[in-house]
C-alpha cells in the first residue's frame, strides 16, 4: 500500500476497519501514508464498524472523514475536494 501510494498521487484513501484495532496502530498508518505519499495533499478517510461505533476516532488517528457508509464518505470527500479551506480544518 505504501510503496503504491509513494509511486502515485492518489487523491483519497480509504481505509475501512472492519474488526477492532488499536487507534495508535491506525494512527501510525496515517502518518506513514502522509509521509510517502506522492501526494502531500492526499485526504485519508475511514470507516466500518470500529469507526461507526466510536465516530471520535477519526480525529484521535488523523483522519480527514468518514461516512456512515461509502456513500456518505464519497458524499463528504466530494464536498471537501471543492472547498477551498484547507483540509486539515474539515476533519472529523
Amino acid at each position: 500500500l505504501l510503496d503504491r501510494l509513494a509511486r502515485q498521487p492518489f487523491d483519497l484513501l480509504g481505509l475501512t476497519l472492519t474488526r477492532d484495532c488499536p487507534s495508535s496502530a491506525l494512527a501510525n498508518l496515517i502518518k506513514a501514508v502522509r509521509n510517502v505519499s506522492a501526494n502531500p495533499s492526499i485526504m485519508v478517510f475511514v470507516g466500518g464498524r470500529m469507526i461507526n461505533e466510536n465516530p471520535e476516532i477519526v480525529m484521535e488517528v488523523g483522519a480527514d472523514g468518514t461516512g456512515a457508509d461509502a456513500l456518505a464518505a464519497l458524499e463528504l470527500a466530494n464536498a471537501m475536494m471543492q472547498a477551498p479551506a484547507p483540509r486539515q480544518a474539515n476533519r472529523g
